[in-house]
């Protein structure tokens, strides 16, 4: 037998709460004496309102989409190697937490580091979008470098990937780079390969189509002209 819920009459119009769900009910007083059934007048039975089945108002996990990152990893177990220099950190010699430090701004990028075991052997860095390799050189600061050009989210952008062994760099200028394709190597830590500093990826991203490889920048305002990478990459 279904549940019957009742309400006192204190008018025309009654609340009945049912579950955790709310119902009104407009009751005409004038019917409730001619209704033989009801032994009190100002008392009125209401029939529950049927619920849906539960398929039509349950959605089960696995059914939920999954969100693609927008970007691709530029390392295995990438998220995991940023320990150091996140964006946007103001760094000094004095407050560096590198030790030896000569770098002083706002990090316009993020820093992956190798892991232990590293030090010695080759650590690949893969393109984390789709478009053309623009620039491949050495530069102050970075040693070997690669510039590639990409659209994310509908906005043009520029990536550079510093701390390459150049020779590794082995895509021609204007070539495709594909998401997950290999750009190269990390140089060799504390060596021209890397002019002199940790073996380790600095990854930057700079709205629009000028080159400009900066790795710091000492005005706060500038620093919107970069995009952080790791968002995307979750």
């Amino acid at each position: 037998m279904r549940p019957h819920h009742f309400i006192h009459l204190s008018g025309i119009v009654a609340i009945v709460a049912v579950a955790s769900s709310a119902m009104f009910a407009y009751v005409d007083v004038s019917t409730i004496a001619a209704a033989p059934s009801l032994t009190e007048p100002s008392m009125i039975e209401l029939e529950p309102a049927a619920e849906p089945p539960i398929e039509a108002r349950a959605v089960e996990a696995d059914d939920k989409p999954i969100a693609t990152p927008t970007l691709g990893l530029p390392m295995t177990d990438a998220l995991a190697r940023v320990t150091k220099k996140p964006f946007a950190l103001h760094i000094t010699p004095e407050t560096s937490p590198v030790e030896n430090d000569r770098f002083t701004g706002y990090h316009v990028g993020v820093d992956f580091e190798i892991f232990e075991g590293e030090e010695e052997t080759d650590a690949p860095v893969s393109a984390i979008c789709d478009g053309p390799l623009k620039v491949k050189g050495f530069a102050k600061g970075y040693g070997g470098y690669a510039l590639q050009a990409c659209n994310i989210g509908g906005e043009d952008v520029m990536v550079v990937y510093g701390h390459l062994r150049l020779e590794s760099i082995t895509i021609k200028q204007g070539e495709a780079l594909s998401r997950g394709q290999t750009v190269g190597v990390l140089g060799r830590g504390h060596s021209p390969e890397t002019d002199g500093v940790r073996k380790h990826l600095h990854l930057g991203i700079r709205r629009g189509t000028d080159v400009d490889i900066r790795g710091y920048t000492r005005n706060t305002e500038e620093i919107d002209d970069w995009i952080d990478p790791l968002p995307l990459m979750r």
